[in-house]
């Protein structure tokens, strides 16, 4: 019997929609699949762009011509970043062109993106209440300023902008003959952390933007999070990865300052989403990323140099070794098969086992010589 797999999310028998994924404890089990859940899944997967999605009961006149001229506006003062060519459209011709609105001669109906951009104020409490920004001043417990909008976006980005340029403190530096006014913030730094706090934050969740000034750092926070089975952890992990090349669950454990069964569990999520191998057993046990990695960035070659030589090659290796310099040790071993020291001494054993080398020696300083 074959499942095709749905697009859209499927709800079961008794009318509940659940979703599978790891519980509190560790475990799979089903969990509630809420809306704004579904919404940023099916984003995530780019099954559909929640910004084109048509607003039930919106109308054009619920948009603000204002909006219009300030989009304009703000298009002449990118300086030839912004595309000149809108500058002319009317109105409405503007809004098509942006994927504003759905409309064949007439407008037959406003899709989020456009109430985003250029929505009434109290258009878009009632159809996107979700929507706000919230600028707040504090010194310690004391809040100074305290100012919560619902306004289109681009107008929400000038709010917030003034609100921190006026409060952006310089300090004078003396450049020679010269005095130079160092801000606290600079100014295309706070563009950023703004910009990207409005436009990549999720609509379907309740909740404000929020830009909260301290009096020794700024803060800027907005609802969302990672899509479903990405974690910090996880993110570390596989940044460590890529650039160390390969690691055990206790080089996992010290980089996201957990136990050493926590940061296993991570690697393991890892190794069932198809994202990292494992190589060897217990505690000599390392991980890399998988072929499927190295193939979408497009060096194969540097996933055979990480996956090393199966158990046989390494054995035929030691043996060749030893017949050219006579004796080796473990840590030679190690580097030879690009392996670790506990993993050359499972090598050891096994050719122990199969009486092909002997020990010689005791402690650290043993050496093995072959039998033959």
């Amino acid at each position: 019997m074959g499942l095709h797999t749905s697009r859209t999310p499927v709800g079961t028998g008794s009318g509940k929609h659940v979703r599978r994924a790891m519980g509190s404890k560790g475990q799979p089990e089903c969990l509630p699949y809420h809306f704004h859940e579904m919404q940023s899944s099916l984003a995530d997967r780019q099954f559909q762009d929640y910004t084109a999605m048509k607003v039930a009961g919106a109308t054009w006149d619920h948009l603000d011509p204002l909006e219009f001229e300030r989009f304009r506006r703000c298009v002449r003062e990118s300086r030839g970043r912004g595309d000149a060519a809108l500058l002319e459209l009317p109105d409405l011709e503007l809004a098509k062109a942006l994927g504003a609105v759905e409309a064949n001669g007439t407008v037959s109906g406003v899709r989020v993106l456009g109430m985003l951009l250029f929505g009434r104020e109290s258009a878009l409490r009632e159809f996107l209440p979700g929507h706000e920004v919230a600028f707040q001043e504090l010194a310690g417990t004391t809040v100074k300023t305290n100012e919560f909008e619902r306004w289109p976006v681009l107008r929400c980005m000038e709010f917030l902008m003034d609100r921190l340029q006026a409060r952006n403190r310089e300090q004078e530096v003396n450049l020679g003959m010269l005095r130079v006014a160092v801000p606290d913030y600079p100014q295309r730094a706070l563009r950023e952390a703004v910009a990207n706090a409005l436009v990549h934050r999720d609509y379907t969740r309740m909740g404000a933007v929020h830009v909260q000034l301290h009096e020794d750092r700024l803060e800027v926070s907005n609802p969302g999070g990672f899509p479903e089975g990405v974690t910090i952890a996880n993110l570390l992990v596989l940044n460590n990865l890529w650039h160390e090349r390969r690691c055990t669950s206790a080089e996992a454990a010290f980089l996201i300052q957990k136990s050493d069964p926590e940061a296993r569990n991570v690697l393991l999520g890892l190794v069932e989403r198809g994202l990292v191998e494992a190589r060897g057993d217990g505690k000599g046990r390392s991980y890399h990323l998988s072929a499927v990695i190295y193939r979408r960035l497009g060096d194969k070659s540097a996933y055979i140099h990480q996956r090393g030589f199966e158990p046989i090659q390494q054995e035929q290796m030691v043996l060749q070794y030893l017949q050219k310099h006579g004796s080796i040790s473990r840590s030679e071993i190690a580097q030879l098969c690009k392996i670790s020291e506990n993993q050359a001494r499972t090598v050891i054993t096994r050719l122990l086992k199969h009486g092909q080398m002997a020990p010689s020696g005791k402690g650290r300083g043993t050496r093995y010589e072959s039998k033959r």
